[in-house]
């Protein structure tokens, strides 16, 4: 057998290498392609979408009302006229308040709390009541009353001379918020008095008058 020269057989191994090597490549690029392009599964997918897509839950807003909070309702004294306000049969309320088996100082609230609902001729009858019911130490209700320039003036006078047989500590700084009050019909009066007092008129220097009425009353203890 002839013999084969050494030349063609490293060439023939080099070839089958080269050969091989180029197979090996080939199926190395078709797996690494088949991994680079392989689709996601749809549940996958649609799971990162609305993964990314869905807001969080927003707070819901609560509509603005302009609801009022409940108060409770005012009582209505049984005889008095809806149009008005005020008791027909007040002489009968004011007999059965004084005529009640019940201590004076009951009464007191009462007679307050009708004394709005009686006719305006009526008011001076039940402001003596008052004042002959009302204690010194409860005198702070009868005084803003007796600041109150819409009362009729015979109320007031009523309202009035109960506040000057009054201790001096509650008469004197009631007759200065009257004097004081805009438009009070008896202003000018409780000035006169206080200066009588005080010996003194500061004419609308109410600041004044307060501070003569305070050197006054330490002086002038009840």
């Amino acid at each position: 057998m002839q013999k084969i020269p050494k030349i063609f057989l490293v060439l023939g191994i080099m070839a089958v290498v080269l050969i091989l090597g180029a197979l090996i490549g080939i199926l190395a690029g078709g797996h690494a392609a088949k991994t680079r392009h392989e689709p996601t599964p749809p549940s996958a997918a649609a799971d990162a979408h609305s993964t990314a897509t869905i807001p969080a839950p927003l707070r819901a807003v609560q509509p603005e009302t302009n609801a009022k909070p409940e108060t409770a309702a005012t009582e209505i004294i049984p005889g008095t006229e809806a149009s008005t306000g005020i008791v027909t049969n007040w002489e009968e309320k004011v007999d059965e308040i004084l005529g009640a088996d019940t201590d004076e100082t009951n009464k007191v609230p009462r007679l307050f709390a009708l004394f709005p609902h009686v006719p305006d001729d009526a008011k001076a009858e039940v402001a003596q009541h008052l004042s002959n019911l009302t204690t010194d130490a409860a005198y702070a209700a009868l005084a803003e009353l007796l600041k109150n320039p819409a009362l009729p003036d015979d109320t007031l006078d009523t309202l009035l001379a109960d506040a000057l047989n009054r201790p001096n500590s509650l008469k004197l700084p009631a007759l200065l918020e009257v004097a004081q009050t805009l438009n009070h019909p008896k202003a000018d009066e409780a000035k006169d008095i206080l200066a009588l007092f005080l010996d003194e008129d500061y004419g609308t220097d109410w600041a004044k008058w307060h501070d003569k009425m305070a050197a006054w009353l330490k002086d002038n203890p009840d």
